[in-house]
Parts: structure tokens; C-alpha cells; sequence
């Protein structure tokens, strides 16, 4: 498994959902999609978690909009050639099983997460068109346990909404909760989920009952809350930056 060092300020960006890409001056070995790279705490020296390569874009470094900002090399940027080719990866990130949220310098670590609040979202651009998930985790004081978006290319809202709410279970289940209460604001999912709508879209079928299934096999309880939109930003927000960094790296 190849690895990559980046500072406790980069880690801290991950784990708030800040920061969904790296960009790589001078790579030693090609990066492929899909792949899962370990991501290393060069200032503690150990290993904060995995992540899932999403996209691969490799160009000079110069024709990168605002690449100071996506740099996690410790040199100023004015000391690289702006010739040089740069790789700039798109990630979902993945943190070690321990729990733990960044505050500042510190890694607050949770122990006994046993119930959470998941907040998720889904969105495509056409509808079909190009799509994402979202999905903000938080514990019972309200602080962000994790946070995280996904590309999905070419698909439709409501496939990305679904998709957005397993994603999101599946890392409530990694921090060990044994309750989640999920809030969505598409009240189609929702409904769907509590038995008030059928699932007429064949297309739909099976990642609802893998849903259904997960929900039955990973937690002790999980309950179903339709929020109107402004009560979802966090989680839209994360589908909006996915979209807009898969844009800017196409375009």
C-alpha cells in the first residue's frame, strides 16, 4: 500500500470535511482510481487512516487554479518550477477505527459513541447528471464526528440520496454506534425507509434493501426524520464541494 505524509494542519482539514483533494509535485509512483492509500501524520510519524482515491488528475503545476491552497508539501510553493507535473487526487477519507474529533491542535478521542445524529444529502446536476453524497455525522452534544462526500458520476438525485445515507451509516457503524437517528430532506427517502411510500423505482431496489438490511444487522436502532433544506447545510455543503472540485479538475 503506497503511503502519504501530510502535516497535523492537512489532517485537521480532512477530518473537518474541509479538504477533499491533494495535490503531489513530483510523485514517485502513479496513483489509480480506487485505490487506497495510507495517510501519515508526518509531524506525530504514524498512520491517521486510509484513503480511496476518487479521481486522478495529473497536469503542471502551474494549470491548477489555486494550487498554494491544495499543496501539502512543506516547502513554500514558490520553490517548485511551475513547469513541473503535479498530480492532484480526489479522495474519500477513511480514519483509523479509533473515534475522534479535531479541535484545534488536539485530537479529542470518543470512547463510548453510542448514539449519533446523521445528517445526509444527495444531488445531481441534470438528474440525471453528474452526482454526489454528503453526509455529516454528530454526536449527542452536537460536535462533528466526521464528515465526508463522494463522486458518483453520472446518476440521479435520488440515487444520490440513498447513496449519501449508507455511506453515512457505514461510518456511524466504524465510530460504534449502536443508535443513529438520521435526517434527510428528501422526504421520498425518508418516507420509503419508515414504510409510508412504496419503492416503485426497480433502480432503487437494491441499495434500499441493502439500507434496510444494514440498519437491521449494525445497530440496535436507527429512526428516520425528514428536515426542510436550511436544516441540512452541513450535509448539502458536502455535495456541493464534491461537484465543484470534480468540475474545476475537468475543466
Amino acid at each position: 500500500m503506497q503511503s502519504i505524509q501530510v502535516t497535523q494542519k492537512v489532517i485537521q482539514e480532512i477530518s473537518r470535511g474541509e479538504r477533499h483533494a491533494l495535490l503531489l509535485v513530483g510523485a514517485a509512483q502513479p496513483f489509480l482510481v480506487g485505490e487506497t492509500v495510507e495517510l501519515v501524520n508526518q509531524d506525530a510519524s504514524e498512520s491517521v487512516g486510509t484513503i480511496t482515491v476518487r479521481e486522478v488528475l495529473s497536469r503542471r503545476l502551474r494549470d491548477f487554479p489555486n494550487h498554494e491552497d491544495l499543496l501539502i508539501d512543506a516547502n513554500s510553493p514558490s520553490n517548485f518550477d511551475p513547469d513541473l507535473i503535479a498530480t492532484k487526487l480526489s479522495f474519500a477519507f477513511h480514519p483509523h477505527e479509533k473515534k475522534h474529533q479535531i479541535e484545534g491542535n488536539v485530537v479529542k478521542k470518543y470512547t463510548n459513541v453510542t448514539e449519533v445524529n446523521l445528517y445526509g444529502d444527495g444531488g445531481s446536476r441534470g438528474n440525471p447528471g453528474p452526482s454526489a453524497a454528503g453526509w455529516v455525522i454528530y454526536d449527542m452534544d452536537g460536535n462533528i464526528l466526521k464528515s465526508d462526500g463522494h463522486y458518483m458520476g453520472i446518476t440521479t438525485n435520488n440515487q444520490a440520496e440513498y447513496t449519501a445515507l449508507k455511506l453515512g451509516l457505514l461510518d456511524a457503524e466504524r465510530l460504534g454506534a449502536q443508535r443513529v437517528n438520521v435526517y434527510m430532506d428528501s422526504l421520498l427517502v425518508i418516507n420509503q425507509l419508515k414504510g409510508i411510500y412504496k419503492v416503485k423505482n426497480k433502480e432503487l431496489w437494491p441499495i434500499y434493501a441493502a439500507i434496510v438490511q444494514q440498519c437491521e444487522q449494525a445497530f440496535d436502532a436507527v429512526t428516520f426524520t425528514h428536515v426542510p433544506r436550511e436544516k441540512n447545510k452541513e450535509a448539502d455543503a458536502m455535495v456541493n464541494k464534491v461537484l465543484d472540485d470534480v468540475a474545476e479538475s475537468n475543466s
